[in-house]
């Protein structure tokens, strides 16, 4: 993009709202835009049709193969001591868990980093493990929890109000263990 172009973008974004309005089109009108989706191609046109508009010269779109990944059916629930269940949000790329399902006790870490999982190695093997999203990444805890035998991986907000975005929980392939989230007031 030369100077002059990007000069004139900037200008158009700071003297009117027309940024605002394309954030707007593409959250509210578009809404999300998983890779592969109908939604994703909506908002590719759009922008594509945007940046020729802006004056962007050979603006084309390129295909690349991706890992898609739907959920289907997401479900959490406490059976002992009391029944009830828990709104979740599966990660993406998680596995679907077995017919039956998984019931394991739950053990509950503090960080999910590598240390606690080698110092907790028996307590998490064969068990439910519930850490934190953060400081550890998703993508980090899961093969953590798998090596060490946990049944599933369910992470925590560390914030209130409701469950984390669904993301990824494996790089480039589906994760050896169902994973999935709830929010910090049901944990």
């Amino acid at each position: 993009m030369s100077l002059e172009t990007e000069r004139r973008v900037l200008d158009e974004i700071f003297a009117s709202s027309e940024a605002y309005e394309n954030l707007l089109v593409l959250t509210d009108e578009i809404g999300p835009r998983l890779a592969g989706t109908a939604n994703e191609a909506r908002a590719r046109d759009f922008l594509a049709a945007t940046c020729t508009r802006y004056g962007l010269q050979n603006v084309r779109s390129e295909a690349f193969p991706h890992q898609a990944w739907t959920p289907v059916h997401e479900m959490l629930a406490i059976s002992e001591p009391i029944t009830r269940d828990l709104a979740c949000r599966c990660a993406g790329l998680s596995p679907s868990t077995p017919g039956a399902g998984v019931e394991a006790e739950v053990v509950f870490l503090e960080s999910g980093d590598r240390r606690e999982f080698q110092d907790r190695a028996r307590e998490v093997n064969g068990r439910l493990v519930l850490a934190p999203y953060y400081p550890v990444p998703r993508q980090v805890k899961t093969p953590l929890a798998a090596q060490n035998g946990a049944v599933a991986l369910i992470e925590t907000r560390n914030a209130p109000g409701g469950l984390q975005p669904a993301r990824t929980c494996a790089f480039g392939r589906k994760a050896d263990i169902p994973v999935a989230s709830i929010s910090l007031e049901d944990a």
